[in-house]
């Protein structure tokens, strides 16, 4: 989609790179783009040119290539890595490194929004870590291709309704909506997504695989609590990067600057980024559980869930508007109204009302008819049961194929795909008479088992006293071998490399390391093996039926000195 050239100078006397985004058209040899592309590509870029920021990649010059006329945009060279390279390359980032990309990322934010652009596109790939001297990075705001020029002469009707732009896995709830109120709270959702993605090394909504679904989320579904999927993040961070990622604008931070203050207090030590703090996180890190907030009074949880129950609905209704999923959007509008009603918000209620007068003529209907309904029948739509109070009426659907299914004890299920046919008349389904299921198959009843006799328990006890009492010999042979190498080697040692019992040469320090070494192998495993031994022995005694069984006594008892050891056992039986 673009091509980039580099060259050692250009007007003005500053490195600079082209970059020409074009698309061909077959047949035709020059590049075309549709005029509010282009008036977009060269306006939002040529007002960014002039915001002087540490945090923006300068612009020097936009216009249009003589031969090819591809529009081009012209600006500083820079050398380094972007974040969705380093998340890439070293998986979720150490908190405190995200915290400081996204400190610089919106202070140039900051700067941008107060000459009246807003950005449209922030995600990790356009916030580029360039070198700077001496190991120094600094983040440059990449790519303002998309952006919206909010004041000024130039906006050419760029941002009205409907147009979506940006990458959906970053859009804010307004871009999903393709609402035509879009301000610098958008960016601030953009990069609450990527703060996400730094410390999580994920996104919220990664693994939605439609995009009409995920924009559904977008505008309904609360962003994932940060500590679920990064437990290492602090209960602070995490509450910045919530308010973020608030669906309602209203209620997220009101500008960069407060998100810069946000995101300040969680950085004691400054916003600097050097080359030493581009590690991966740590294991210890991430075995780390940070303790999680405190549950917030029920009254202010209850207040709380009512509003963004009531926002989230009414939001969920102009995704799915969006989408053309009148019907469903219809009956969101529906619900968003009876809650307003419920909670005295009049104004909201309103509006809900509005939306749905609004979508009345653009309804799809269907009507289900059922004749002669046979005992426990059910029927279903796109896997949604219809109770029987709705059979035979025009029902709301959504435009498009649906499934319809029936069911009923004793009978074989039927299922039926219709299609709409546009708003007007409706669709009429009329579910066949359901034929008499096959009879089950008797049961064959398998004979039951032949119980295998139980085994003797004292047999049990013999193999154990055998496999038990053979470890311990073992053990006792092995302490037995260790014992004397160590002892050789303690001898070896004090006669040929020890002046005294102290002073030794390197060979000797090792040869009286090695039998200081054996010698605890050894009293180990003629400790252990004797104990398995004397417990072979119990359990053999014990398996012995009562009639071979004597009395008798057993003792045994270690004996060591300071140059040997061993186990002594006497009774009698």
């Amino acid at each position: 989609m673009s091509d980039v050239h580099v060259q050692s100078s250009i007007p003005g006397g500053r490195d600079g790179s082209y970059r020409h985004r074009t698309t061909t058209v077959p047949g035709q040899r020059r590049p075309v783009r549709r005029r509010a592309a282009i008036v977009r590509e060269r306006c939002a870029p040529r007002a960014v040119g002039a915001v002087e920021s540490d945090y923006i990649a300068q612009v020097f010059d936009t216009g249009r290539d003589r031969e090819s006329g591809a529009p081009y945009i012209a600006m500083e060279y820079l050398e380094g890595e972007d974040v969705q390279a380093l998340i890439e390359r070293l998986g979720p980032l150490p908190v405190d490194l995200s915290l400081r990309i996204a400190l610089q990322a919106c202070l140039g934010l900051e700067r941008a929004h107060a000459a009246g652009v807003i950005h449209r596109d922030i995600k990790p790939a356009n916030l580029f870590l360039a070198r700077k001297e001496q190991g120094a990075r600094v983040v440059k705001l990449l790519d303002f291709g998309v952006a919206k020029v909010t004041a000024g002469p130039e906006d050419h009707g760029l941002t009205k309704t409907g147009a979506m732009l940006g990458s959906p896995l970053y859009m804010s709830p307004e871009q999903a909506r393709g609402s035509g109120v879009i301000d610098g709270r958008s960016d601030l959702w953009s990069l609450g997504i990527t703060l996400f993605q730094c410390i999580a090394g994920r996104r919220p909504n990664d693994g939605v695989q439609g995009l009409g679904e995920l924009l559904i989320l977008i505008c309904s579904t609360p962003a994932p609590w940060l500590q679920t999927v990064a437990p290492w993040a602090s209960a602070e961070v995490a509450q910045v990067v919530q308010r973020a990622l608030t669906i309602d604008p209203a209620a997220r931070f009101g500008s960069a600057t407060e998100l810069a203050d946000a995101l300040r207090a969680l950085l004691p030590y400054g916003n600097a980024i050097v080359d030493p703090m581009l590690v991966p996180l740590g294991a210890t890190t991430r075995s780390f559980t940070a303790p999680q907030p405190p549950p917030p009074p029920p009254l202010a949880v209850s207040a709380a869930v009512s509003a963004i129950t009531l926002g989230t609905i009414y939001n969920l209704g102009e995704c799915l508007a969006h989408e053309g999923k009148t019907a469903s959007a219809w009956a969101a509008f529906h619900e968003a109204a009876s809650l307003a009603k419920g909670a005295n918000q009049a104004e909201r209620e309103a509006k809900a009302n509005r939306a749905v007068a609004g979508l009345e003529a653009k309804l799809e209907r269907m009507v289900i008819s059922v004749t002669a309904p046979p005992s426990g029948l059910v029927v279903k739509r796109d896997g949604i049961t219809i109770d029987a109070a709705g059979w035979g009426s025009a029902l709301p659907v959504d435009p498009g194929k649906h499934q319809i299914e029936a069911s009923a004890p004793g009978k074989k299920p039927s299922s039926i795909e219709v299609s709409t046919t546009g708003p007007g008349k409706p669709v009429k389904v009329e579910i066949p008479t359901l034929a008499d299921a096959p009879p089950e198959p008797t049961p064959i009843v398998a004979a039951p088992l032949p119980v295998a006799p139980a085994v003797d328990s004292g047999a049990n006890r013999r193999i154990a006293a055998y496999v038990t009492g053979g470890v311990g010999v073992a053990g006792i042979v092995v302490g037995a071998v260790m014992g004397s190498m160590a002892k050789s080697k303690w001898n070896e040692a004090q006669t040929e490399h020890c002046r005294t019992s102290t002073l030794c040469d390197a060979a000797g320090v090792d040869l009286v390391s090695g039998a200081k070494t054996g010698a605890t192998v050894a009293t180990v495993g003629f400790i252990a093996g004797g104990a398995l031994l004397a417990t072979g022995v119990v359990l053999f005694v014990t398996a012995l039926p009562k009639s071979q069984v004597t009395t008798g006594r057993l003792v045994i008892s270690p004996v060591l000195d300071p140059t040997q050891g061993g186990l002594l056992l006497r009774g009698s039986f």
